[in-house]
């Protein structure tokens, strides 16, 4: 029964720390959404929100990286990053 519930407690523990990938993770705008976006926080799959929804979330983003003294994202990356989240959101 020990060993049942071990096992149990494991195999949760394995599914809630398993990353959903993100679709199309070969892409330039995908490695560029990794790159800039994983340095604070993990990835939320694209498809979490709409594409509006993106737009709002990454200029609150861009305030945060302000915030910590980051650099900006240049305008053609912030293009790139919202080209991307919009093909694949909901």
């Amino acid at each position: 029964m020990r060993c049942l519930s071990l096992m149990s407690v494991l195999a949760l523990a394995a599914c809630a720390g398993a990353p959903t990938p993100i679709p199309d993770s070969g892409s330039a705008g995908a490695r560029l959404y990794a790159e800039r976006c994983s340095a604070c926080h993990s990835l939320p799959h694209p498809a979490r929100h709409t594409p509006a929804q993106w737009e709002h979330l990454l200029g609150v983003m861009e305030r945060h990286m302000a915030e910590r003294g980051m650099g900006p994202l240049a305008p053609e990356e912030r293009r790139r990053i919202l080209a991307y989240l919009a093909a694949h959101a909901r």
